[in-house]
């Protein structure tokens, strides 16, 4: 069967691109080498609690806002319950020296309640939020008013730095490292992601933060919904072998089994090393295939699940961040650096809270001495060093008083992140948004092939529809779609 798109992966950019593709009525087929739609994204549940894997909350959700135009506007919204994270502390600071410290939502909330601690440096606190919102705004489509770039996420690799801004407007260390912890949102520390990127990813945070009711299970059911109503071919449990073309580019993609799919054209979210193994050696010079199996991978993780037995519940609304020493949240493992912890819902009753996801950002290298297994396949001494890990940051959420009685339920690492997520360099994000680094963009020198993705654009769910709408703008028309867009709000 011929059709006018293939789209492969099957995560958030991948079917963001495949509905919009659809609802502008091109014949679209979605491939995902896994069984299932996006299995990062919908978690898994155990021991009576969902646990979350790729989605804990997103910032840009209000009414009017960016993340609420991309949902509305593919019509998701409807099917999905959305629960606001607490105005009051949505994100919680616990330091190692006994300071803890709630962050508000609203501007001017930050700056009250940071100035009562550093009541020297207001006006640089109301300074630094200016300059987010400032150069979010700059975005064309986070501001929908703005004249569009070809090359929107280019304009940013020179910096300035996040860490640049920081020591340019604050003197209290402790003021940094607050402002600095949300990398862990984009895998980057300070000293790399470029500021103006920093505030697209992680600037809506500070204006609303949301969840959704079941979570990132939810939000994939709604995409199947959607895909389906919109006539997109799904093709599960069935990898890509090869992108097939010729002098004219791109013409169809071969499926492992031996299946050869027609199309006029491709749209790849997969990690960029792993697209350079999909195409043929003519389609892209040597240096550019380099290029991408040398980029630079945002920070790994140990991603610990653990259930609790009285959980909070104040953990469905607000995240906890315990933070150590190390700049920009960025450890080694599980005994310094920062601990993300979301909370989890009952499976039976997602109004309470039954676990915790908690993440450790530490190197790709941690799991190194293991790199040539495979999941399922790992030695005896691997095992006894997850093991060990575990009962590490069981000793650290000790801490956490209010748990009660807690219990291992699983732990992801380093090779998990990248057998199960198909990214080689093991990253939290794939591939890192960093001052210097000039990623892929949607358009290739290939013709017909397009890219979307965390590389493209940016992480998490934000970042992921953003690539989609960047990829599928030069398709539809970029003053089209953001017109379109526009109508939503």
């Amino acid at each position: 069967m011929r059709y006018d798109y293939a789209v492969i992966g099957g995560g958030i950019s991948g079917m963001t691109a495949a509905l919009l593709l659809a609802k502008h009525g091109r014949r679209t087929v979605l491939i995902e080498q896994a069984p299932r739609l996006a299995p990062l994204v919908r978690g898994f549940q155990r021991d009576g609690v969902n646990f979350d894997t790729g989605f804990h909350y997103a910032g840009g959700l209000a009414p009017g806002e960016s993340l609420h135009l991309f949902l509305r506007y593919l019509g998701l919204l409807d099917p999905l319950q959305i629960k606001a994270f607490d105005p009051v502390g949505f994100d919680r600071f616990q330091f190692a020296d006994g300071m803890s410290f709630a962050l508000p939502l609203g501007d001017d909330a930050i700056i009250a309640r940071l100035a009562r601690l550093f009541p020297t440096e207001r006006v640089a606190i109301a300074t630094y939020l200016q300059r987010l919102a400032a150069a979010a705004g700059t975005f064309p489509y986070i501001n929908l008013d703005r004249d569009f770039t070809a090359q929107p996420t280019l304009d940013y690799v020179h910096g300035p730095s996040l860490q640049e801004v920081l020591d340019e407007l604050f003197i209290a260390p402790r003021l940094k490292e607050i402002f600095a912890a949300h990398c862990v949102l984009h895998g980057a520390p300070p000293s790399d992601i470029p500021f103006a990127l920093h505030a697209c990813f992680v600037g809506p945070y500070y204006r609303s933060a949301h969840g959704f009711v079941g979570g990132g299970a939810a939000l994939v059911a709604a995409f199947e919904t959607a895909l389906r109503a919109a006539g997109v071919e799904i093709l599960t449990g069935r990898a890509v072998e090869r992108i097939l073309g010729d002098s004219n580019g791109v013409c169809g993609v071969r499926l492992v089994d031996g299946e050869e799919v027609t199309v006029a054209a491709v749209i790849a979210t997969v990690h960029p090393a792993s697209l350079v193994d999909l195409v043929a050696d003519k389609f892209f010079r040597p240096i550019f295939n380099k290029r991408m199996k040398q980029l630079e991978n945002t920070t790994s993780a140990l991603i610990f699940y653990v259930a609790c037995e009285t959980a909070p519940e104040w953990l469905l609304r607000s995240n906890l961040l315990m933070v150590d020493a190390a700049p920009g949240g960025m450890g080694t493992g599980p005994d310094d650096g920062l601990l993300f912890i979301a909370g989890a819902e009952r499976s039976a009753d997602p109004s309470r809270c039954g676990g915790m996801v908690v993440i450790s950002p530490c190197a790709a290298q941690l799991t190194a001495r293991w790199q040539e297994s495979r999941f399922g396949g790992r030695p005896a001494d691997y095992r006894y060093f997850k093991d060990e890990l575990s009962r590490k940051l069981l000793r650290r959420l000790q801490l956490f008083a209010e748990c009660g009685a807690i219990r291992s339920v699983a732990l992801a690492t380093p090779l998990t992140l990248r057998d199960y997520c198909n990214n080689p360099g093991g990253g939290l994000y794939g591939v890192k948004h960093r001052v210097g680094q000039y990623n892929p963009q949607p358009v290739t020198r290939v013709p017909n092939l397009l890219l979307a993705g965390q590389a493209v654009a940016g992480p998490g769910l934000f970042g992921t529809m953003l690539s989609a709408f960047l990829c599928c703008g030069t398709v539809l028309g970029h003053e089209q779609l953001r017109e379109e867009l526009k109508q939503c709000s």
